[in-house]
């Protein structure tokens, strides 16, 4: 049996660059989220506080 060495494909390639980009793109999503859960977070104490 002789071990031959499979060289990726264009498709194979593609689909590698894809699952990237989607997986970066659901990344910033939830950064996004949490960040903007941070900003609702920091208002609701300023509210609490009286500091606004």
């Amino acid at each position: 049996m002789s071990l031959i060495s499979k060289t990726p494909t264009s498709e194979d390639t593609n689909r590698s660059v894809n699952l990237r980009e989607r997986f970066l793109s659901e990344a910033l999503q939830r950064l996004v989220s949490a960040k903007a859960d941070v900003m609702k977070a920091r208002i609701s104490l300023l509210w609490a506080t009286g500091l606004i």
